[in-house]
């Protein structure tokens, strides 16, 4: 959509799978649009169950938030601007890419941690616990949510 001031509006997409684990991350002015292309020529795409979608008033905009989207949340199935960590050897033939885990974990549990941490971020807070857990350079823990008034 072209905005009066002659700026094109462009979003940036998430695409998450059935585990709310984030797949992908594009940008286009017609998100719909580009995921009909995405449908015809990516092998990831039948694993796609839910999407996220944020509008930007300008195109420049929407790359830089499209770019430390990929470098920060590190998408699964992205292949371009993947941070250099991600990419073993040269070129993205060798992006390694991660598989799905089983976790059994009660649904009360998992709705709550879902209520407490936000939309589509428990995959985040688990990597960035288990990073720390394991020692990582830099890992933190992640930030707790305050705890709740006790019951009278």
């Amino acid at each position: 959509m072209i905005t009066p001031g002659g700026a094109e509006e462009t979003a940036v997409y998430r695409l998450f799978d059935t585990a709310e684990s984030l797949l992908y991350v594009g940008m286009s002015s017609n998100p719909t649009g580009r995921w009909k292309g995405h449908r015809r020529d990516k092998a990831w795409w039948s694993e796609v169950a839910s999407y996220e979608i944020a509008w930007y008033p300008t195109r420049p905009e929407a790359r830089a938030a499209e770019l430390a989207a990929i470098q920060t949340e590190k998408p699964r199935c992205n292949v371009a601007d993947v941070p250099s960590d991600r990419v073993p050897g040269e070129g993205a033939a060798n992006w390694e890419v991660t598989k799905n885990r089983v976790v059994r974990i009660p649904d009360d549990e998992w709705e709550e941690f879902g209520t407490l941490v936000g939309p589509r971020k428990r995959t985040q807070v688990i990597r960035a616990l288990m990073a720390w857990y394991m020692r990582r350079p830099g890992a933190k823990l992640p930030e707790r949510p305050p705890k709740p008034p006790a019951a009278e």
